[in-house]
């Protein structure tokens, strides 16, 4: 089998021969576990300067969640759909890591969501719009990736060009 290598990339960006590449531009979030798999997954990033991450690990994607608004009023609202109308006001991050003021903000969305995350402040200066590494915080209905508490991982969502 043949593996074909996405045009932007460079083969340094996978440095198993025979990897397998993915990248993921859809309108969804994910969570990259990065570790040994022979699997990339790449996000366009960044705003409009369209940086072409990827990270070669496993991906858990994410599903959407119900807000109560009171009053019986309940809808769907993605973190993702808040996250991307947040970027798109902030065309000052385009190709800049984030700042302080969205490391905020997101760890803020985080913790309304009850998402064990928070933005990995050691990884800040690889962090970007739709790619931004979290540490995984212990939580009991997370026991599936219980392995990966404390550690770091890559949140991924679809980039606001």
């Amino acid at each position: 089998m043949k593996i074909k290598y996405p045009e932007y990339s460079s083969r340094e960006n996978y440095p198993v021969s025979n990897a397998l590449s993915f990248m993921l531009y859809e309108k969804n979030m994910a969570l990259i576990l990065p570790c040994k798999t022979n699997v990339f997954f790449g996000n366009q990033a960044g705003g409009l300067a369209c940086l072409q991450k990827s990270k070669e690990g496993a991906l858990i994607p994410f599903r959407e969640k119900i807000r109560d608004f009171g009053g019986g009023e309940k809808r769907r609202l993605f973190m993702v759909d808040i996250l991307y109308n947040y970027f798109i006001d902030r065309k000052d991050l385009a190709g800049a890591n984030i700042d302080e003021i969205t490391i905020k903000f997101m760890n803020d969305l985080f913790s309304e969501y009850s998402i064990p995350f928070e933005v990995d402040l050691e990884n800040k200066k690889d962090s970007y719009e739709a790619w931004v590494w979290v540490k995984i915080k212990p939580q009991e209905n997370w026991e599936e990736i219980s392995k990966w508490f404390g550690k770091s991982a890559i949140l991924i969502w679809d980039n606001t060009d």
